[in-house]
Parts: C-alpha cells; sequence; structure tokens
C-alpha cells in the first residue's frame, strides 16, 4: 500500500494533499514522527512546497470560504490518530459534491473533521483563559503550558492582537515548540532543550500575594473539589500558580 510522509507541518500536509492534486483515492497518509517503516508498505516521502500549499489554500478559501478553511486547520491541530486520512477525504468528498457533504455527520471522514476542530476549539478557549504570563529575570513576558492539541498557532495570533505592546514567549513544553514576539515580529521555533526559567523578584512576591489573596477570600465550608475539578480539570494546572 502508498503510504504518503510528510514533515509534520500543516504545510508539509497541504503540499501532500495538493501533490495528490485530489485525484487519487484510499491512500495512507502519516507524519514522519508516526510513520514506523516496514517492509509491506511503498513509502513515498513529500517534500512541502510552501508555494504550492499556498496556492491550495487560496484556491479552497475561493471556493468554500474561510470557515471550513478554518475547520481544516483546527481539525489538523488536533492531532488525533489518521485525521490526514479523514481531511484529505473529506477534502476529495469537497471536490465531487460542491460542498453538499459538510452537513452528513453520518459520514465517518466529516465526523472525524468536525470532531477533531471542535476538540482543538474546546481547548483554545479553555487556555485563552487560563495561559499565565509570567515576568523572567530579563523582563519578558512568558507563559508556558502542555496542550493535547497543537494550539500554539492560534494562541499566540490571539496574543499578538490582545498584548501587542509587549514583547512575549509561549512555550509549549509537550512538544518542545516556541512561538517568539519580539518587535512586532511573531516567530516560531523548536528548542529541544529547554532552560528552566529564572523568575524577577517581583514575580515571585506577586506570586505569594496571589496565593494569599485566593486562600484569604476562600470559604472552606463552601469548598466543592468535585465541582471545581469539573470546571478546570487537573490537566490545565501544571502551570497555574495558585495550583503549585
Amino acid at each position: 500500500m502508498d503510504v504518503y510522509i510528510y514533515d509534520g507541518s500543516f504545510y508539509g500536509f497541504i503540499s501532500l494533499i495538493s501533490m495528490l492534486n485530489n485525484k487519487k483515492e484510499n491512500v495512507d497518509i502519516k507524519s514522519i514522527k508516526n510513520y514506523q517503516p516496514n517492509f509491506i508498505d511503498n513509502a513515498i516521502y513529500c517534500n512541502t512546497n510552501i508555494k504550492a500549499a499556498k496556492q491550495f489554500l487560496k484556491d479552497f478559501k475561493q471556493r468554500f470560504g474561510n470557515n471550513l478553511y478554518n475547520i481544516l486547520l483546527y481539525s489538523f491541530l488536533s492531532e488525533k490518530l489518521d485525521i490526514e486520512v479523514s481531511i484529505y477525504n473529506f477534502i476529495l468528498l469537497l471536490q465531487k459534491d460542491g460542498g453538499k457533504i459538510i452537513k452528513d455527520y453520518s459520514n465517518i471522514y466529516v465526523y472525524n473533521v468536525y470532531t477533531g476542530c471542535k476538540k482543538t476549539m474546546r481547548e483554545f478557549n479553555k487556555y485563552i483563559g487560563l495561559l499565565r504570563f509570567s515576568t523572567t529575570k530579563n523582563n519578558t513576558l512568558v507563559a508556558m503550558f502542555a496542550p493535547e492539541t497543537n494550539i500554539l498557532y492560534p494562541i499566540s495570533l490571539f496574543f499578538k492582537k490582545r498584548f501587542s505592546s509587549f514583547d512575549w514567549i509561549i512555550i509549549d513544553t509537550k512538544r518542545k515548540n516556541i512561538a517568539l514576539y519580539k518587535n512586532k515580529v511573531l516567530k516560531y521555533i523548536t528548542n529541544k532543550n529547554l532552560e528552566k526559567l529564572i523568575y524577577s523578584k517581583d514575580e515571585l512576591d506577586y506570586n505569594k500575594l496571589w496565593k494569599k489573596y485566593l486562600s484569604a477570600i476562600t470559604i472552606k465550608e463552601r469548598k466543592n473539589y468535585k465541582l471545581h475539578v469539573q470546571n478546570m480539570p487537573k490537566k490545565y494546572w501544571k502551570y497555574l500558580v495558585e495550583k503549585n
């Protein structure tokens, strides 16, 4: 069986789709980090072609609109198992029927694409409220998180608008990916050797005050741990000051 391998990036994936030209069905698609070579597969490695990917996305938006483009993007960022195959077949169906398929949730590819998108959107909206920036010793704002979905790109765009007058760094510690915003320019890098951050003295003092404040306003008799965990699952606690 032909297995198409790409570099794991969104543009790499779109380059692959552009190369297939929506003509080939029943294909398997894997990112290079998820592919296990074997003697049965016919592995076909596809190079990323930014120009071709951008042209494909431009054509897609013109035909199907920005909303469907965002659904594809957020579905891809969900990193669900084999989501690439679902997205590819979803696009094939769109091309065939002109968009009628988008409401047919009984179709497994449509269902996978929409549930992937929903999963990413849900986590994105959570982290908009939960991501905490701290000041390091060199006066840089830094926020860390470890999301289940790969939301560094959309969440960095959100904070680019919200904190446009500051320089900041957002670190996805799960994937070792970093968004750097400095002098109004947003960049993305990967750093496998993340150093331990050294926070400013003011930041450490603020953290202590924040904990004291929360402790002072808490009514012990009204604590409801079960409801608390339901509203804020433990997976979001790792980088919250009040939980450390």
